[in-house]
């Protein structure tokens, strides 16, 4: 099943990495989260807003957002059909920004709590500049990325991953045919959440590439030759 917050966090936390080291400049400077930053303004509507969504696509989206765009004019003169994706896309990016903005603020909070002044500088002598950078880097390490470890070879851990990823895979219709972490969907069909079988397992076959590094890139047929061989077990697919 879709996880519409998931969506949220994970398209939040990416275009916060994507603009990282202007996001930590407007920290060290002690700015606020708004369109008023210099790097918002010119990539926030062409990197989240403006995304491809099918009517089922943005039915979804608009039921689901927590900050439903009510601003009328935005779609003003458009077909209903049309307008209902418009209002998808700015719900999305509403809830998106309101993500961002949370976000951003525990690491400001965080790094005001966490950093050093010139009077460590003093008594210390340490450079408080290059120190601050360290702390403000490790922050943003932990709050803005989502990273996944990867698992041991051979153990549960691992047999549990591969068989939700070969499970998902023989759901997936045409999708299942990308070596692994490579499948995606493409924007002539929409967001995918009018397709939660394709969905769940793109966004999963992601994850998983990260937790079992070793099968990235492999095709199934090299994925469940791993499993049966090292588990002893045959894949009841």
């Amino acid at each position: 099943m879709v996880d519409y917050q998931n969506d949220v966090e994970k398209e939040a936390k990416s275009f916060l990495q994507n603009h990282e080291d202007d996001v930590k400049q407007a920290i060290k400077d002690g700015e606020d989260w708004s369109y008023n930053l210099d790097f918002m303004d010119s990539s926030f509507h062409s990197e989240i807003v403006d995304q491809s969504y099918s009517l089922e696509d943005a039915a979804f989206i608009v039921e689901n957002s927590d900050n439903t765009e009510e601003d009328s004019g935005l779609w003003e003169g458009q077909q209903p059909r049309d307008a209902i994706v418009t209002q998808a896309a700015y719900s999305f990016g509403n809830d998106v920004y309101a993500e961002c903005e949370r976000i951003y603020d525990e690491m400001k909070q965080e790094f005001e709590d966490s950093k050093l002044d010139e009077d460590d500088e003093k008594n210390e002598n340490i450079d408080v500049d290059e120190e601050n950078d360290k702390i403000l880097t490790q922050i943003f390490n932990e709050t803005a990325t989502d990273k996944l470890q990867a698992v041991a070879k051979g153990s549960m851990d691992e047999k549990e991953l591969i068989e939700k990823w070969l499970r998902l895979n023989a759901n997936a219709g045409m999708w299942s045919g990308y070596p692994v972490g490579s499948s995606y969907i493409d924007a002539r069909c929409g967001s995918g959440h009018s397709m939660p079988d394709v969905k769940d397992y793109v966004d999963f076959d992601h994850e998983f590439s990260q937790q079992v590094p070793h099968l990235s890139g492999k095709y199934k047929d090299v994925v469940k030759a791993y499993y049966e061989e090292t588990f002893n077990l045959k894949q009841t697919q």
